[in-house]
């Protein structure tokens, strides 16, 4: 569902700057530096187009997302077909948590709004 890994309009994200990002979440907070160098050391980066789908409401999540650029909308679709949007995410934020951490499938479905990158980080680099 990715667009793609490396774009022409993706710019390089610096290590200092995936710790930042890390950083800023509450899961992330408490980490001392050589963890969080070992986990941005294995975070990639990628993008999505406007409107492009990250993951749709039942996908297995296997990864999670720190949003480097761009907005994406958490949403879920009634019975009639419209959108029922749950909440606006920006940079720094964190997405794909609890199926990460619970092995449980995605709660909601998530698109961009603009053009976005996103740090990934998979299930198994969590635990190390």
């Amino acid at each position: 569902m990715l667009a793609s890994l490396y774009p022409a309009c993706m710019v390089a994200v610096t290590n200092e700057e995936k710790r930042r990002l890390l950083r800023s979440s509450a899961l992330f907070q408490d980490l001392g530096e050589a963890e969080l160098d070992a986990i941005a050391s294995t975070t990639r980066l990628s993008s999505l187009n406007a409107r492009e789908e990250l993951f749709h409401r039942g996908d297995p999540g296997s990864q999670l997302y720190v949003i480097v650029r761009g907005r994406l909308k958490v949403l879920t679709t009634s019975v009639s077909g419209d959108e029922i949007v749950f909440n606006i995410l920006g940079r720094g934020e964190v997405l794909g948590e609890l199926a990460v951490l619970n092995g449980t499938p995605r709660t909601a479905t998530v698109k961009a709004i603009d053009v976005s990158e996103l740090l990934s980080l998979h299930q198994r680099e969590i635990g190390r």
